[in-house]
């Protein structure tokens, strides 16, 4: 009879998943309030645990719709032991494999980061939340908090998970909305965004704290606001110039707070940084601040390696872009345009354009090509060595031109420049 109960129930779940949003939102596109901003490659884990479905996007389109099972008890997780699932976004840190684990566990485990940044604020603890297999037919709400799908749809799951690159949304209902209105809060937090990290890059300290929660807390508790503003304003009075490249940017909502995670390109002068920055962010009466934030080493985040290439082959080019904008100025002989190209402490910078726009004047025509450019980077400061061609209708010569140029936010400013006759 107890088999016959369960049987019964889930067919009755389904019902729910199938017919009643179709009779909620009828004549509306519903789509995933947690699916705020998101690429059509980017997939998405949803967990409904009032429903016990567990749901694949890719994008805002929904592909699989599996039968799991969370914790025995209802309710959001708060201590070791409580049996219940967590609700929040979540990625899963490293596999577990099944011949490793009790037989319950059946054909792999993925091991979630709960307790994550949020939750540690709230005070919750426990661990050992995973997404696993079962080697025992499907029961509903018989974990000890854990995800649990059968072994045949977890291999059809396995595909679409990446550590700390797809996210996991576990809440006790999936809230739904329209496309307009997902847009409008993209819009929102990207915004935000920019504002945050141009105060970062600006060294503007009082503008960084006004992004920031007063509940605020860093990664392990360490800081409160006030410390973390301390330790950021030393950050910053440390280096000359700060410049910051960010990429692969997404945007995932859950019911207390939002997540904007990207790769994340730190430049302070001559020091790089790059990884996965997670800003977890809430949003009081419409005015997004940051409750906590983390930061992920690629060589953890492993899948983050082609968005590292991409981000680097994206700056090589737009250096390029630089350089052909500052021969364009100079072959135009807009001498304005390519003072623009230069730092303000370009050294002894106006003589050096004095003698150039009488140089420039009495040519007819100019033509500058750059060959065997190569490019390096030191931090903030990149140089640019190349074979140097100049023909104007009086004058030609051929050298090695040197240039060495400071990245402003997503641009380029020449520092220093040198040229020797070949």
């Amino acid at each position: 009879m107890d088999m016959y109960k369960q049987f019964l129930y889930l067919i009755i779940f389904d019902i729910c998943v199938l017919i009643l949003p179709c009779l909620l939102f009828a004549g509306q596109e519903r789509i995933p309030m947690a699916l705020v901003d998101v690429s059509d490659d980017d997939y998405t884990i949803l967990v409904d645990k009032s429903l016990q479905k567990l749901y694949l996007y890719a994008g805002r389109s929904q592909i699989e719709v599996l039968s799991c099972s969370t914790g025995k008890n209802s309710g959001d997780k708060k201590v070791k032991g409580d049996n219940r699932t967590p609700e929040g976004i979540y990625f899963f840190k490293y596999i577990l494999d099944g011949k490793d684990l009790p037989k319950r566990y059946g054909w792999r485990a993925y091991v979630l980061d709960y307790p994550n940044s949020v939750d540690k604020i709230a005070g919750k603890d426990g661990d050992g939340i995973w997404i696993h297999g079962r080697n025992e037919p499907l029961s509903l709400m018989d974990t000890h908090g854990c995800i649990s799908l059968t072994n045949s749809d977890l291999r059809k799951l396995a595909p679409y998970l990446d550590a700390y690159w797809t996210p996991i949304v576990i809440q006790e209902r999936i809230q739904y909305t329209d496309p307009d209105s997902l847009d409008s809060m993209a819009d929102s937090y990207k915004d935000f965004i920019k504002r945050w990290l141009h105060a970062w890059e600006s060294k503007y300290i009082s503008r960084y704290r006004d992004c920031y929660s007063l509940k605020f807390c860093s990664t392990g508790n360490r800081y409160n606001l006030d410390a973390y503003m301390s330790y950021k304003g030393k950050v910053f009075n440390k280096y000359n110039n700060i410049a910051i490249s960010i990429d692969k940017l997404r945007i995932i909502g859950a019911d207390r707070y939002a997540l904007v995670y990207f790769l994340e390109d730190f430049a302070g002068d001559d020091v790089q940084d790059i990884g996965v920055k997670y800003i977890y962010i809430e949003n009081d009466e419409g005015n997004p601040s940051i409750l906590t934030e983390r930061f992920v080493d690629v060589s953890e985040a492993k899948r983050w390696s082609p968005v590292v290439d991409d981000l680097s082959r994206r700056q090589s080019k737009e250096a390029l872009i630089f350089l052909n904008k500052w021969i364009n100025a100079w072959e135009t002989k807009d001498i304005e345009r390519m003072k623009a190209c230069y730092t303000e402490s370009f050294p002894n910078k106006e003589s050096f354009f004095k003698t150039k726009t009488k140089k420039l004047s009495a040519y007819s025509y100019i033509n500058v090509t750059l060959d065997d450019i190569k490019i390096t980077r030191s931090g903030v400061y990149w140089t640019v060595i190349a074979k140097q061609t100049f023909t104007s209708d009086k004058y030609r010569d051929v050298g090695i031109k040197r240039l060495n140029l400071l990245r402003v936010g997503d641009g380029f400013l020449i520092q220093k420049e040198t040229w020797q006759r070949l």
